[in-house]
């Protein structure tokens, strides 16, 4: 099997952008009011869906109690580069 792999090389000031542009738009498209949405309709935190980037961050601060929008925003916006940097390490190590 010869799988095609391809990846996008972006700068990291402009992947940074991306990412907090993103993350607005996770917000602005109502993130809250969904991850409410689905504990109220009996989600539980530790379900697999629910352990995303986004989801996550929003229950690990309801359980602290530390409800910060811009403080669950900054940890979404850290967790999606930090995903970003694993997925090129990633393709760059994967064989050509």
């Amino acid at each position: 099997m010869n799988p095609l792999v391809s990846r996008l090389n972006r700068n990291r000031v402009e992947l940074k952008e991306r990412n907090i542009e993103r993350v607005h738009h996770m917000f602005e498209e109502g993130l809250e009011e969904e991850t409410h949405s689905i504990l109220k309709m009996g989600g539980k935190p530790d379900w697999t869906g629910l352990q995303d980037i986004g989801y996550k961050e929003f229950f690990q601060t309801m359980e602290s109690c530390k409800t910060s929008l811009p403080m669950i925003a900054n940890q979404i916006a850290k967790y999606s580069r930090s995903y970003a940097k694993r997925q090129t390490a990633f393709l760059k190590t994967s064989p050509k």
